[in-house]
């Protein structure tokens, strides 16, 4: 009937209403029983729900990233103290040893701020520096602390001489480089004669080398000499229970700067100076132990007396270097 309005025609105009009021509460009720069990599901379905049901014009927040900072070429202004890029950095754990600083008194003073300075440089060279704020210090966030190939700096610092702990940081390293008297610790600058006074050794073993070691396993120290005058006397660690240190007299034979055991699990050798076989004098990172026995045959020292002992002895040369070891 013209005029009419067909059934088909009148569909969209209430039942299309229907429809769509129908399909919006099914999509309501499913977004909110999502929302439960996802919530009843524990922490992860808790963040997919939050993605998955945001408000409109909500923004998802970031995932908590690690506040790390990278360093490539660090600048450093004191041993402890360090910048990037304008912004100033100074180590947790220690005192920042001020580079104006000197140690020692009277005609012993030396420049120890300024040699503090000089070793940490020498240790980072141009490596990166990887740093995290001080834990239980995120107020200040120039209180860092920052390893250099996987080494902590501070830690190497104190252990070194080169800076004074705060406590209770590392307070076993801090004592046994004050015990031995390293970096700002020695009164006299190291590697530097203590005075002009001659060992009390005999007159040929003097003069028989412009180098001469002597190492007494009974005191478990050794004492340098260097044309007739002491350089030092250090605590060593030489042979355990079940091990030797050979007794006798010989020229050193051959120096290794980095080297590593060949026998012992490519254990670090620095500043090694051989002097019979497999024997040598060289460092160690147990310096805890020093003083006792506690060495597989090789007579330890600290990194730092050995780079003294090696030193002198590529100078002088390995045939005018003279080892003995007493009982």
């Amino acid at each position: 009937m013209r005029g009419a309005t067909s059934p088909d025609a009148a569909w969209p105009r209430w039942q299309n209403r229907a429809v769509a009021f129908i399909v919006l509460l099914v999509l309501t009720l499913a977004g909110t029983t999502g929302r439960e069990a996802l919530a009843a599901d524990g922490g992860a379905a808790q963040g997919m729900g939050e993605i998955a049901f945001a408000e409109p014009g909500a923004v998802a927040s970031e995932p908590d990233r690690s506040a790390q900072i990278r360093i490539p070429v660090p600048v450093i202004r004191a041993a402890g103290a360090l910048e990037r890029h304008g912004q100033r950095f100074t180590l947790a754990g220690i005192a920042v040893t001020d580079p104006d600083e000197t140690c020692g008194a009277g005609t012993d003073q030396w420049p120890c701020g300024r040699m503090a300075l000089t070793a940490i440089r020498r240790f980072v060279r141009m490596r990166t520096v990887l740093c995290n704020p001080a834990t239980g210090e995120e107020s200040d966030t120039r209180r860092v602390n920052c390893t250099v190939g996987g080494d902590d700096i501070a830690n190497w610092l104190v252990t070194h001489g080169w800076a004074r702990a705060e406590k209770p940081f590392n307070a076993k390293a801090a004592k046994a480089a004050r015990d031995a008297k390293l970096g700002v610790w020695s009164q006299s600058r190291p590697g530097i004669a203590t005075g002009p006074g001659q060992v009390s050794v005999s007159d040929l073993a003097a003069a028989d080398a412009a180098v001469y070691v002597e190492v007494d396993l009974s005191d478990q120290r050794l004492t340098l000499v260097h044309r007739g005058t002491m350089v030092a006397t250090w605590p060593v660690s030489t042979a355990r229970r079940g091990k030797v240190t050979p007794v006798g007299r010989w020229r050193a034979q051959w120096l290794s700067r980095h080297h590593r055991s060949s026998l012992y699990n490519n254990a670090p050798m620095p500043y090694s100076v051989f002097f019979n076989g497999d024997y040598a004098i060289h460092g160690t990172n147990q310096i805890g132990r020093l003083g006792g026995p506690a060495s597989a045959g090789c007579v330890r020292l600290h990194p730092q007396h050995a780079a003294v002992l090696f030193d002198l002895a590529r100078r002088e040369g390995p045939a005018n270097t003279l080892v003995v070891v007493k009982n």
